[in-house]
């Protein structure tokens, strides 16, 4: 089986939340999988961005598709840095790159290097078990 059936599969295990603008895990989900959103988390408590995020790269992985993007709204990117526990080091991370950057650099591009890591734990779980 290839990456972008083993995403298919995994996609199965999300559901749309019932009355939020996210996605939970069905009753069936393998504990592989669950282990996998765990630790998409960084130990955080459940988030919704972050389970959108695990989703977005799924469906990235079952359709070949390789470019992840950074959220370019600012009240998407504020709404990710002030519900996100991880999200001001990701922004930390950005402002230390060296570049000279805005805020709003920095903070879109803490929104792609957390992208980015949500991406490569998605990716591993799926090389791992494919």
């Amino acid at each position: 089986m290839d990456l972008s059936e083993a995403a298919g599969i995994v996609l199965e295990f999300f559901e749309k939340h019932p009355t939020r603008n996210t996605h939970i895990l069905s009753n069936t989900t393998p504990d592989g999988v669950r282990d996998m959103v765990y630790r998409a988390h960084e130990k955080e408590a459940p988030d919704d961005i972050i389970y959108n995020y695990i989703v977005e790269a799924l469906y990235l992985i079952s359709i070949d598709g390789d470019e992840i993007e950074s959220k370019t709204y600012y009240n998407d990117l504020m709404l990710w840095l002030s519900t996100v526990e991880v999200a001001p080091g990701y922004v930390n991370e950005a402002m230390a790159s060296g570049c000279n950057v805005s805020f709003w650099d920095a903070v879109s591009l803490g929104n792609q290097y957390h992208k980015n890591y949500i991406y490569s734990v998605v990716y591993c779980y799926l090389e791992d078990h494919s």
